[in-house]
């Protein structure tokens, strides 16, 4: 008798199995984008989220999976790269008086007063939990576990990057750089080693008619501090002061 009523049992769950599992296909097979599968409710499975520091042509944004195994990609869009001007930037102040000085990483520099500012600290540094609100600061689970802090400085158009990251050598991050450059259209205009306050680096400008992006990285103690401008190039001329006098500001202690 109880193995009737075993035998019973197992041959109801396998048919709920197979009914749940018929209901999960049949529901599935109506999703056919992306943007369906990121609202499917409980027939997805995960989104996953790839970070890049620079624009990657056709590269993979976000990929949505379904229990069924299907899924669906969403790719980087490439940005407006060189919008047609239709004023005469403002003038902006050509100096910088607020001074930056971070005391877990050892660094300090200028920044033009005024500019507002985001601050990203990588999730696990100092006790930094991407899943908690901070005031002042975004707690981010970079996908580069090499990150530690990113700042962003902006004024209307203007933009400026500044990054904290482990590194063994420059040689690895210009090289990156270049090559993302080049794959986006950009040519390398001029390419030299520096060296500021005593801390080495390395200098180099890329762009096109219109359009430029320069990036300077020092390194200290296998730590790399990376600064990136990027601008039309009317603009970018108009702020470039601004740019030299926070990297000719750049120390570490």
């Amino acid at each position: 008798m109880n193995k009737k009523l075993f035998s019973q049992i197992a041959i109801i769950v396998i048919v709920l199995i197979s009914a749940l599992y018929l209901v999960i296909g049949s529901e599935s097979a109506k999703i056919t984008n992306f943007d369906e599968c990121e609202n499917a409710g409980w027939l997805l499975r995960s989104i996953t989220i790839y970070d890049y520091a620079e624009y990657v042509p056709n590269a993979i944004e976000q990929k949505c999976t379904l229990w069924t195994g299907t899924f669906f990609v969403k790719e980087t869009v490439e940005p407006p790269f060189i919008p047609p001007i239709t004023n005469e930037p403002e003038p902006l102040p050509q100096t910088t008086k607020a001074y930056v000085y971070d005391e877990d990483f050892g660094y300090g520099f200028e920044y033009p007063e005024g500019w507002e500012f985001y601050i990203n600290l990588a999730d696990g540094v100092n006790g930094c939990d991407s899943e908690l609100g901070y005031e002042g600061y975004t707690c981010v689970d970079f996908e580069n576990k090499d990150i530690k802090k990113v700042i962003l400085f902006e004024s209307g158009s203007a933009q400026i990057d500044f990054t904290v990251q482990s590194a063994t050598n420059i040689e690895t991050i210009t090289n990156e750089f270049k090559t993302i450059a080049e794959m986006s259209g950009l040519e390398v205009l001029s390419e030299v080693g520096i060296s500021i306050n005593n801390v080495y680096g390395y200098d180099t400008l890329t762009g096109t008619s219109g359009w430029k992006l320069r990036q300077v990285v020092f390194i200290d103690n296998g730590t790399v501090y990376i600064f990136k401008y990027s601008g039309q190039e009317e603009s970018y001329d108009l702020n470039e002061d601004i740019f030299e006098n926070m990297i000719n500001s750049f120390n570490v202690q």
